[in-house]
């Protein structure tokens, strides 16, 4: 018994290994693009991170807008945390740079014994591991350390505790949740009140109605729970969610409100073309694969493997494997208990099985993260914006079911080709079966190979140091207006304010997009007025320091940019400048204002405009 024992510690043990390596070798794939780079971050840290810069410095940004913004809405325990290693002297870029490394492995080791809670099989629990590393590292989701980065780790640890009924960390991994990403508090409370429900006499699949009628489907009953724990666990959850999300509902912004779907509507901003595309008129889209409204999260191949659990349930009778692990047949409780701790060496004794089919508690989680999740994606849909995007709360959690899932179907169906290597007697059948699973095995360990690049981390290159070098070197306080791309690096790369910049376009609170809003549209007609007194007042107004072009800046074709057009009054004024064929102001300028050249890139100094005469 012992000896049995210890070699199913020791499988676990080797398969949690073997998925911590591979889990390992991705992060190393992705941070090693940036390991020596001197100006790089993941995409989204341009606006998640940049303005922690003042934990090591509480001068730099002053009276930024934009840096106090992202600041504003960044949750209390996602601040904190970098404000303790900026404490010890540790820039927040290089935490960033590590950070993705750590939350991979603890996101691999929860999820490893998450899988067999739902089910005991180490090999499954590897191939689970495999498949959610592989989705996570063709995102930006782990790389680009701001607040969704620990979705999973937190959300993962959740769904292990809450399945092993630990009433303590669960609370706990509520907490951490409300305190780095509060909307999945909201998801963790779905799945308490679910558990409170029992769900009995679950069938899926065909069954016979008539001589010649058959019926495909799933039927179930369902009543409440009859286990006091499970009272005790939702309500004490309950009382943490609430106390979590508190804050964050009654506190006040000087950003505040947020949008109203009916504003948003009207604006180009949430358009098709618009920096926070939102609303398409194909529906298909809409609803489904839009990375804002969309339910469906970007999935790798093998985790749509997992559409297949429900047909294998169905046809359980031909996969023992399935069968003995996660269903029970009442009348037969001893020798499905035994063949189960056969396979995983979890004793069943005491389990009271009381229906005819009985799913193990954990399976049903992943019915209930779907079913909570689409809750509160409809519900987003409903009171659009004010819960915030509706695909937050799927592309993270399907991802995870979808992943144990098919790690149970990859699991169930190499079980099968064994079972049939190993008793068939006909020859092809043994080859097949072997075919057939060296296939599948590399499938899921070579599938990054079939890729044209992976891991894809979505890192941010400097591509202008020079410039970075430069404004690092002025004061503090000085203020770059610019409507060039590179504008949305210089907080990160070179730690001064910018006016505006399309990174930081993001129209969800009215009190922040309304003045963002109108700086924009107050460059666009400063920077191609002919007027020197517009520029003058522009200059003056926000006490511009720089002004950086790019070298097209004064084509016609530069101001059909997606961004530049969404502001449209400012755009097509500056267009019937250019059509026109009149010179803005900014354009004589260049040649006797220029600081700094870099590449396709040109640095004015505007103030230069009070020395010079007749133009």
């Amino acid at each position: 018994m012992l000896k049995d024992i210890k070699e199913k510690l020791n499988a676990r043990l080797f398969w949690l290994t073997l998925s911590l390596c591979f889990s390992l070798f991705y992060s190393l794939l992705a941070v090693r693009q940036i390991w020596n780079a001197e100006y790089a971050i993941a995409d989204d840290g341009r606006q998640h991170i940049f303005w922690m810069q003042r934990f090591l410095d509480g001068s730099i940004f002053p009276k930024d807008l934009i840096a106090d913004y992202f600041q504003s809405v960044a949750p209390l325990g996602y601040r904190l945390f970098y404000q303790f290693f900026a404490l010890l002297g540790i820039s927040p870029f290089a935490i960033a740079t590590v950070l993705p490394i750590g939350l991979g492995i603890v996101t691999t080791i929860y999820f490893f014994y998450f899988t067999l809670q739902v089910f005991p099989v180490p090999v499954a629990g590897f191939i689970a591991t495999i498949v959610l590393n592989q989705n996570l590292w063709m995102s930006s989701d782990l790389t680009s350390a701001t607040p969704r980065a620990f979705v999973y780790p937190i959300f993962i640890a959740f769904l292990y505790y809450f399945a092993k009924r630990s009433l303590q960390l669960s609370v706990t991994t509520i907490i951490l949740q409300g305190l780095f990403y509060p909307q999945y508090v909201l998801l963790q409370a779905g799945i308490l009140i679910m558990s409170l429900f029992e769900f009995k006499n679950f069938r899926f699949g065909w069954s016979k109605r008539r001589s010649s009628s058959f019926r495909y489907g799933l039927t179930f009953a369902w009543d409440l729970s009859r286990d006091k724990k499970d009272y005790v666990l939702c309500a004490i959850g309950l009382l943490a969610c609430a106390i979590v999300l508190l804050p964050y509902a009654i506190q006040t912004s000087q950003f505040d409100p947020v949008i109203t779907a009916e504003t948003a509507r009207t604006m180009k901003e949430f358009s098709h073309r618009g920096r926070s595309a939102f609303f398409r008129d194909n529906q298909w889209i809409f609803w489904m694969e839009a990375s804002r409204s969309g339910i469906l999260p970007g999935m790798t191949p093998l985790m749509w493997c997992g559409i297949f659990l429900p047909i294998l349930l169905s046809w359980r009778s031909r996969f023992p494997l399935l069968r003995d692990t996660i269903l029970v047949k009442q009348g037969d409780v001893s020798d499905r208990a035994n063949a189960m701790h056969s396979y995983t060496g979890i004793s069943m004794d005491g389990v009271n099985f009381k229906n005819k089919y009985e799913y193990r508690h954990s399976l049903r989680i992943l019915v209930d993260i779907l079913v909570v999740s689409l809750i509160l994606f409809l519900l987003s849909h409903l009171f659009l914006f004010q819960l915030h995007l509706p695909s937050r709360y799927t592309g993270h959690s399907f991802a995870i079911v979808f992943a144990v899932a098919a790690a149970i179907v990859l699991t169930t169906v190499l079980d099968r080709l064994r079972r049939v290597f190993r008793r068939d007697r006909i020859f092809i059948a043994k080859v097949a079966s072997i075919v057939l699973s060296l296939a599948i095995a590399s499938a899921i360990v070579f599938y990054p190979n079939t890729l044209n690049t992976f891991p894809k981390p979505g890192y941010i290159f400097g591509r202008y140091p020079e410039l970075y070098q430069f404004l690092a070197r002025q004061p503090e306080d000085i203020v770059v207006a610019s409507l060039a791309d590179e504008a949305s690096n210089i907080p990160t790369f070179a730690g001064r304010s910018t006016l505006v910049a399309k990174e930081y376009a993001l129209p969800y609170h009215t009190g922040y997009y309304d003045r963002f809003r109108q700086r924009a549209s107050d460059l666009i007609a400063a920077q191609y007025s002919t007027d020197p007194e517009v520029l003058k007042g522009f200059v003056d107004r926000y006490d511009i320091d720089y002004i950086l072009l790019d070298d097209d800046a004064f084509d016609r074709d530069y101001l059909d940019d997606d961004w530049i057009e969404q502001y449209q009054s400012a755009t097509d004024l500056a267009k019937a400048t250019l059509e026109a064929g009149k010179t803005p102001i900014l354009a004589k300028m260049r040649d006797r204002c220029t600081v700094l050249t870099v590449g396709d890139l040109i640095l004015i100094d505007p103030r230069c405009i009070q020395s010079l005469e007749n133009l």
